[in-house]
């Protein structure tokens, strides 16, 4: 391959594509079940719909995340593995709210990936480099931590989104005019809001 050509004719170099998408939930069952959707079957923040006997986890589940504000239909494993275990407690009796800060990971060869939180609710990024390992912290205007990303080698990149996820949780934010006065690494200026 030595490029793609594009609608307009012009054709852009490169050596290989990546396409992702995203998917569509299959909500025809929970519609003819009369229950509320919308870009997903709507729920609770425990994950109950409408109808509070029936339960939605994973891919098709739109659920109302206190965390962020809004409700979160969220695509992948790791989130549809912790719905999943929520509900079935939920089902059971336990009543418990799901609202864990979203996390994602890709390991290519000696370089990972990792996501936390939610980097497109952010309305700045900021970055820094720590070792051999890129950061980015997504950030509201007002400091307020939405989401994080780095790339690295394994260990580096663990130990950072470890640290962030826990800071997203807690409500954290940053001094961003303190940060890039100083130089001072993201995780030294993080601070609980609640």
């Amino acid at each position: 391959m030595s490029g793609v050509t594009l609608d307009s004719g012009e054709t852009m170099p490169c050596s290989g594509v990546i396409f992702g998408v995203g998917v569509k939930p299959r909500s025809e069952l929970a519609e003819a079940a009369g229950l509320a959707v919308d870009d997903g079957v709507l729920t609770n923040a425990y994950l109950q719909t409408e109808d509070e006997r029936i339960f939605a986890c994973g891919d098709i589940c739109r659920y109302e995340s206190t965390l962020f504000g809004q409700r979160l239909r969220l695509e992948n494993w790791r989130n549809a593995e912790d719905q999943a275990e929520t509900a079935a407690r939920n089902m059971l009796g336990e009543l418990r709210a799901f609202d864990e800060v979203p996390w994602f990971w890709s390991n290519q060869y000696d370089v990972a990936l990792q996501v936390v939180g939610l980097p497109m609710l952010g309305e700045l990024t900021l970055a820094e480099e720590a070792g051999e390992t890129k950061l980015f912290l997504s950030v509201r205007g007002d400091g307020l931590v939405r989401g994080a990303s780095a790339i690295g080698p394994v260990r580096e990149v663990s130990a950072f989104t470890r640290k962030l996820r826990s800071a997203i949780s807690l409500g954290c934010a940053i001094d961003i005019d303190l940060h890039r006065a100083s130089g001072v690494p993201f995780d030294r200026l993080l601070e609980p809001r609640r």
